[in-house]
């Protein structure tokens, strides 16, 4: 941790998103539930372990029975994916066929865009949507004066 006295001044660069891991209890359930959404697009997968290739994002399902998914149902902590509004409706009627639960997203304006939300067998909040961030900042400038936009 920095002191206040003491900045440190020197950029850190972060080139970008390296992986995601969700612990879970039932790999093979789950990377039936994660196939479903992205496709048979696992590179490497073992008792313990599944690594899927989304894009160019590697994303990890590791078995760890020691945490509760009841806790993880408590907490809008989320991954957002994005997609189309198409391909947003291709997935819902997809996991309505298997009778996987999702809900929409919360009421918002259509300028800050559309999601759908799934957990996950071990809790996970997934979340797919059809905006980007530069589209929910120009909505934060035209109408929402509360939110403070930085600029560089």
């Amino acid at each position: 941790m920095c002191s206040r006295e003491n900045p440190v001044r020197e950029e850190i660069k972060i080139l970008g998103l390296n992986h995601l891991t969700f612990a879970v209890e039932d790999l093979e359930k789950s990377v039936e539930l994660y196939k479903v959404i992205f496709g048979d697009r696992i590179v490497a997968i073992s008792e313990k372990l599944a690594y899927f290739d989304v894009g160019g994002l590697w994303i990890a399902l590791n078995v760890e029975n020691a945490i509760s998914s009841e806790d993880r149902d408590r907490t809008y902590t989320h991954v957002a994916f994005s997609m189309t509004k198409e391909d947003q409706v291709k997935l819902k009627e997809k996991l309505d066929s298997l009778n996987i639960p999702t809900k929409s997203g919360r009421t918002r304006n259509s300028r800050e865009g559309q999601s759908l939300y799934l957990r996950d067998y071990d809790g996970h909040l997934l979340e797919f949507h059809d905006k980007g961030l530069s589209d929910r900042l120009s909505y934060y400038k035209d109408e929402r004066p509360d939110v403070a936009l930085k600029t560089k």
